[in-house]
């Protein structure tokens, strides 16, 4: 998971009420690894702008799909939308 998707989570948790000691005990417990988002990502990430843009999909979306891509890994979504994406190199699952 891309260190700005952790943000994601850490940021809706916290709107949500939850302290900081709980929202360390959450990534604790998920099996993931926060990976930085460097200069590579954030290229590739500005690149699926223009063939996303029909979906709406945001900074954090954008993130996602670079890190699958750089990670040989699979985007997990909760955004049925994103089924309608054909992006070579990323296996995009939905999670609902």
């Amino acid at each position: 998971m891309s260190a700005v998707n952790a943000a994601e989570v850490a940021s809706r948790l916290h709107q949500e009420g939850w302290t900081t000691f709980q929202v360390n005990a959450v990534f604790q417990e998920l099996p993931v690894q926060i990976l930085p988002f460097d200069l590579d990502a954030a290229i590739l990430s500005g690149r699926y702008r223009p063939v996303t843009q029909f979906l709406g999909l945001s900074l954090g979306d954008h993130a996602c799909l670079a890190t699958a891509y750089l990670q040989a890994g699979t985007a997990l979504t909760a955004d049925r939308a994103w089924a309608q994406l054909d992006l070579q190199g990323i296996d995009i699952r939905c999670i609902r």
